[in-house]
């Protein structure tokens, strides 16, 4: 039996991979609007986005796949 935090994990990991690097921001940001977050949760996440913006690139590079890339996309790398 899997436990639940790795099945979600699991479950969430396999849907960023399915979308592109420049769309992962604000997927991310329109979840938490729509999810109840406690205030622990909220200070774990603000850690770890402090953390991650250390090392963050000022850009991500597009990763559609040519045919499924949009104007908007193409726009971001320039």
């Amino acid at each position: 039996m899997i436990e639940e935090q790795v099945a979600m994990d699991n479950a969430s990991k396999s849907l960023f991979v399915h979308l592109c690097q420049h769309k992962v921001g604000t997927t991310l940001a329109n979840l938490i609007d729509q999810i109840e977050l406690s205030k622990s949760d909220i200070q774990m996440l603000i850690g770890k986005l402090e953390e991650k913006a250390q090392t963050a690139p000022d850009k991500v590079s597009c990763n559609c796949l040519p045919e499924d890339c949009d104007m908007d996309c193409k726009m971001e790398d320039m």
